[in-house]
């Protein structure tokens, strides 16, 4: 992070006070702790039986392209595809960001070409409020992260 920084931060509440590198790290380190607790993500899922292989995926388009934090590829032939937030309060789901996990779906079977059947994962610190049109096929929230 310093050398992303002009001048480095020495002291937590500087870097704290920079709203924008503060939540951008605690995004990244969200996706971290989901990534090491992929186990839970999948018994969660009620999957933990199944074999799978997992894996981070980002488009190869310049504009209008997409990321998915977490790709499970289910034996089953099903994709479950994770979109991963961190919010201090429940992830406010709006249309415009429930229609943009439609769009990273759709782009994601475009661009590779998969025959499998591909579902929307949530898995956010607290769960979700708001808009909710039954896109998102299974939310997944710390609790499951951290279960036995």
């Amino acid at each position: 992070m310093e050398k992303a920084s002009k001048r480095p931060t020495r002291r937590w509440a500087d870097f704290v006070a920079d709203q924008g590198r503060y939540n951008a790290w605690r995004g990244n380190a969200f996706e971290i702790v989901c990534l090491f607790h992929v186990s839970q993500i999948k018994s969660a899922l009620g999957i933990s039986g199944v074999e799978t292989r997992e894996y981070p995926w980002h488009s190869a388009r310049r504009t209008g392209g997409a990321q998915i934090d977490l790709v499970i590829e289910r034996a089953d032939k099903i994709a479950n595809l994770c979109e991963m937030k961190f919010t201090d309060l429940p992830y406010e789901l709006s249309r415009a960001n429930e229609q943009e996990l439609v769009r990273k779906r759709e782009v994601f079977a475009e661009e590779t070409g998969t025959r499998l059947a591909l579902k929307t994962v949530l898995v956010s610190v607290s769960g979700t409020s708001g808009y909710h049109d039954g896109s998102i096929s299974q939310m997944i929230t710390a609790k499951d992260l951290f279960r036995h």
